[in-house]
């Protein structure tokens, strides 16, 4: 007996169809084999292919859902930056291709290219045909009246801002109104540090006073300047060590406490050891009394009196 024909697997005669298909025009078909393909090796290539099927006729937020699983390489890979390009830019996000387009190389052409396009869309959808952009602004500017959850909803709006109108708001509204969540305001800054926002701006700490900032393009991240915090890196020994069970609780508390600081958390806390002990205090964990670790423990009751009184209004 001969040697037996070897069959293509199923998702290999999927792609196969798929990709006929779509070569013919026929997306809605191709659509159904990458579909196929795809539940069975979910694969980079199967992902662009059924993407791009979908861009084809017009479902966005599908192809939007089925890129964000590749998202990445999507933005790293040249082959895929113009899909990628294509559909943030039909979905509006101008913040986000900005802070994007922030990361290429000067000399890049396609750089280049996204920008011209990026700032011609801007222009049209925020002077001709701008109502959609309008009533998005007009919500935006009203987070100060909005609990702490909607202010985190605006806050995913603010993706669809152009980065003139967001710098604008930043120092006019985002970082000094009393009234705006400090854990709002702190990620609003990082957002600006991603933009490398270079002029001077006055914010508003979690204690009330105002700084005037400039260099913001020279100042680190929230996550890596809370993370890499030798209080952060301290506490997070110490945990690991010595109370393995409430670690993720108070190592989660400590974050949020240094991320409402930002970016002002190295003048805040300024004697580690101090306030290292203060918060093994303030947690039960030791009992330290001298004046020093009970006026940072004072402050910690009050970081922790914000951080629940803005996240329950």
């Amino acid at each position: 007996m001969g040697e037996m024909i070897e069959f293509p697997a199923n998702e290999n005669r999927s792609l196969y169809l798929g990709k006929k298909s779509s070569e013919q025009g026929d997306y809605l078909k191709a659509i159904q084999y990458f579909n196929d393909s795809y539940e069975t090796s979910q694969s980079l290539e199967v992902n662009y292919l059924l993407v791009k099927a979908l861009i084809d006729v017009g479902r966005l937020e599908e192809a939007y859902i089925y890129m964000k699983e590749y998202e990445d390489d999507y933005q790293e890979q040249s082959e895929l930056q113009p899909l990628y390009f294509d559909i943030l830019l039909k979905r509006k996000q101008f913040l986000i291709l900005e802070k994007w387009l922030m990361k290429f190389d000067r000399a890049s052409h396609l750089s280049e290219e996204f920008k011209q396009i990026l700032n011609q869309t801007q222009k049209y959808w925020t002077l001709v045909d701008k109502t959609d952009y309008t009533n998005r602004l007009l919500r935006i500017k009203s987070i100060e009246k909005a609990s702490f959850m909607k202010q985190r909803e605006l806050l995913q709006e603010m993706n669809y801002l152009t980065k003139v109108d967001f710098f604008r708001l930043s120092s006019e509204l985002f970082l000094i109104s009393k009234n705006i969540s400090p854990l709002i305001r702190s990620q609003v800054i990082d957002e600006l540090v991603q933009l490398k926002y270079e002029g001077t701006v006055s914010i508003l700490d979690v204690f009330g006073q105002l700084h005037h900032h400039a260099k913001l393009n020279e100042t680190n991240r929230l996550m890596p300047s809370v993370k890499n915090n030798s209080l952060y890196k301290d506490l997070s020994e110490y945990m690991e060590n010595n109370q393995p069970s409430q670690e993720t609780l108070v190592l989660n508390i400590v974050k949020t406490h240094l991320g409402i600081m930002y970016p002002y958390i190295d003048d805040i806390v300024t004697d580690i050891k101090s306030w290292n002990k203060a918060y093994l205090t303030y947690f039960g964990f030791d009992i330290i009394e001298n004046q020093e670790v009970k006026k940072i423990n004072q402050q910690i009751q009050l970081l922790d009196h914000i951080m629940m009184n803005t996240m329950t209004k």
